[in-house]
């Protein structure tokens, strides 16, 4: 088994620790799409820097308000805003738009 896939399947036991001690003992209801798609984010980060980054944060700044979250979630996010603004109704019709439309 190649490095990192070894490290991937590290990321994914110590992820799985993570929701039995704040889930499954808490009794706390898990949102899995929420938690899968942070594992997917943290393994391809994993992949890209060769370590796992889910223990830094970040600034984030949403509606005018700015918190500090975890690199996974900020990039997350970043990329789901990033395809549902390709999508608006100004940039499918007017394509041109693309180079003056920054939020």
């Amino acid at each position: 088994m190649s490095k990192i896939m070894k490290s991937i399947a590290l990321l994914a036991r110590s992820t799985m620790v993570d929701w039995r001690r704040d889930y499954a003992q808490t009794g706390k209801p898990i949102d899995m799409i929420n938690q899968v798609s942070l594992l997917l984010v943290r393994s391809i980060m994993m992949s890209i820097f060769g370590e796992d980054l889910s223990d830094r944060k970040v600034l984030y700044k949403e509606k005018d308000q700015t918190r500090t979250v975890d690199i996974a979630f900020a990039l997350r996010d970043n990329f789901l805003k990033l395809v549902t603004r390709q999508l608006t109704p100004q940039l499918v019709l007017f394509p041109d738009s693309y180079k003056w439309y920054f939020t």
